[in-house]
């Protein structure tokens, strides 16, 4: 995928809500927490073109899926008035490229679609969501289909429109030197071992589940601890970690993951290097991969990134927040030509 049409890709997602949305995760204090927003069969109409509310249920379930905590009815309308503005501006788009005669290749669409069902277990849960939701693969195929067009209209949008000139990738630089700092790094080499493959928890009944993987996580924690004490007493941990780090990529190297930037990986792990000194081994700590050991080669501190280094990010992110000014104007432009009533 070429850069620009990478940078199409990311603008849709802004605009359309093609990677999802910021939902909130947390519950207000009030009434309304076993309630649920009640959503009308029609929620929206573009230029007399009625909009349905299968998908918009679709979309809202789906992100339900994701919070842990329950919603106040008020914070559930929120997300669900959001999708519909996503999908008002679908419309919107849609009729546009009609009138512009634009086409989608079936492949495009059949790639799009093969991509959300793999966040499914399987076919049949893929189906049985459809079906619960009263939503069919039609629908689906005609979001992914608006989705693309949008992606075609947009290119044309943004064509020969956009001009960076060398001066104004040095201006940012030296404005913004801040955020070219690269932060502190560290060399580790770690061992690495998982309570049970992907997947195993699966062969279980759901309610067995979180017995069997606390029962697993204590058994993988007693590995781990034997053997830091083997290391403890005097075992090399390059040829302890090739022994038994579970680490394909890193355990034939020692465990060696090379220099990392602190905050790359999860946060247990900064924790348990900070603080070592070059050769010492870290107590056993817990990611959400597993448990591990690790022992730090270097270090290196925070430094500044050189213009030259730079200048080529510098220039698709000045290509990526004037893309996206010329693309939310496109869109301003076909709202406000349109006749658009919603009904939520």
């Amino acid at each position: 995928m070429s850069f620009k049409k990478t940078v199409v890709h990311l603008v849709l997602a802004a605009l359309l809500g093609i990677t999802g949305m910021a939902v909130p995760v947390q519950a207000e204090p009030g009434d309304g927490l076993s309630q649920t927003v009640s959503i009308p069969d029609v929620v929206a109409e573009v230029n007399g073109v009625k909009i349905g509310s299968n998908y918009v249920k679709f979309e809202f379930d789906r992100l339900m899926r994701d919070i842990r905590s329950p919603l106040t009815v008020k914070q559930q309308a929120g997300i669900v008035r959001e999708i519909i503005d996503h999908e008002v501006v679908r419309e919107l788009v849609f009729q546009e490229a009609k009138a512009a005669n634009k086409r989608v290749p079936p492949e495009t669409i059949r790639e799009e679609l093969g991509a959300i069902k793999t966040s499914y277990p399987s076919e049949q849960e893929f189906q049985k969501a459809l079906k619960e939701r009263n939503i069919t693969e039609a629908d689906l195929t005609r979001a992914i289909e608006i989705d693309a067009l949008a992606g075609f209209l947009l290119e044309d949008r943004i064509k020969g429109k956009i001009d960076i000139t060398g001066e104004e990738i040095k201006k940012y630089y030296d404005e913004n030197k801040q955020k070219f700092m690269r932060p502190m790094s560290y060399r580790v080499r770690h061992i690495f071992v998982a309570p049970f493959p992907p997947g195993y928890l699966n062969q279980f009944p759901e309610k067995d589940r979180d017995m069997i993987k606390l029962q697993k996580s204590r058994e993988t924690e007693e590995k781990i601890r034997s053997i830091l004490a083997e290391i403890r007493k005097g075992a090399n941990f390059e040829e302890m970690a090739k022994k038994y780090s579970e680490d394909s990529e890193s355990a034939p190297n020692g465990g060696d993951l090379g220099f990392m930037y602190k905050g790359v990986f999860d946060p247990s792990f900064d924790a348990a290097v900070e603080g070592l000194k070059p050769g010492d081994v870290s107590e056993p700590f817990t990611t959400p991969y597993g448990h591990h050991i690790a022992q730090l080669i270097e270090t290196r501190p925070p430094e500044e990134t050189t213009f030259d280094e730079m200048k080529d990010a510098i220039q698709k992110q000045i290509f990526t927040e004037k893309a996206h000014q010329e693309a939310q104007k496109f869109m301003d432009g076909l709202r406000a030509n349109a006749k658009i009533k919603v009904y939520f």
